[in-house]
């Protein structure tokens, strides 16, 4: 979707069409779900999905057997038919949420960081719903990969902030820690590393290499999801 600033989203027909059908190619993928049950596998953990778009992750947790599931998004986007405990709008740049201190075990904002125009506040927020010791989880494009870099070597942009897209926030794994380590601990990185990079005998050859070398997946990772624990 092109890029529109908070007030132009806001009562968008445009922005509504376009969610209210999204599924991100990370929830295609399962990896929002395989990376919440890692950390968070209790199904009674009370999480909270900011940016909910049309609802497609809420439902994979549903249907996971997680139970207490709350929503929040500038508006009500959600078409997935899954029952909720509560659906809040906010503006995550600048809008305090609706929501008590201490509210919740998880938060997960799925390709939300990178749309925002002041994702540091949305942060901040994040960390005071958050319970002691509960789980922010985002994901990010990854900007190390292997096709990122090249592309911008040679072209001076990245793949995933293309002019035709709405991704307008870049965080380096540097700025991120540095800019969250006041509020939260570091305790994970997981990638979206899809099946194309396994084929032929190149994805053979790479396969090999992850078994040798655990930490090789954000050489071929198209998305990087931050594991932060609240202090």
């Amino acid at each position: 979707m092109r890029y529109l600033n908070p007030e132009e989203r806001k009562d968008s027909k445009e922005v509504r069409e376009y969610l209210s059908e999204f599924v991100s190619q990370s929830i295609k993928h399962n990896f929002p779900l395989q990376t919440l049950q890692k950390y968070r596998p209790e199904k009674s953990t009370r999480i909270l999905d900011a940016g909910t778009a049309s609802g497609a992750f809420l439902k994979q947790l549903s249907e996971a057997g997680y139970e207490n599931l709350y929503g929040l998004d500038l508006d009500n986007y959600i078409t997935s038919g899954v029952v909720l405990k509560e659906f809040q709008k906010a503006d995550l740049n600048t809008g305090i949420l609706p929501f008590s201190d201490n509210s919740f075990d998880a938060i997960t904002a799925w390709c939300v960081i990178a749309h925002l125009e002041n994702p540091h506040h949305f942060i901040r927020e994040a960390r005071r719903i958050l319970k002691r010791g509960g789980v922010l989880i985002l994901t990010l494009p990854n900007i190390e990969s292997n096709s990122e870099k090249l592309n911008f070597y040679k072209k001076g942009e990245f793949i995933a902030y293309k002019p035709n897209n709405d991704h307008i926030t870049i965080w380096t794994p540097s700025i991120l820690k540095k800019t969250t380590s006041l509020y939260f601990d570091l305790i994970g990185e997981e990638y979206l590393v899809k099946n194309k990079h396994f084929r032929g005998i190149q994805g053979l050859v790479r396969k090999w290499l992850l078994g040798k070398n655990r930490n090789l997946p954000h050489k071929w990772g198209s998305k990087v999801a931050y594991l932060l624990k609240k202090k």
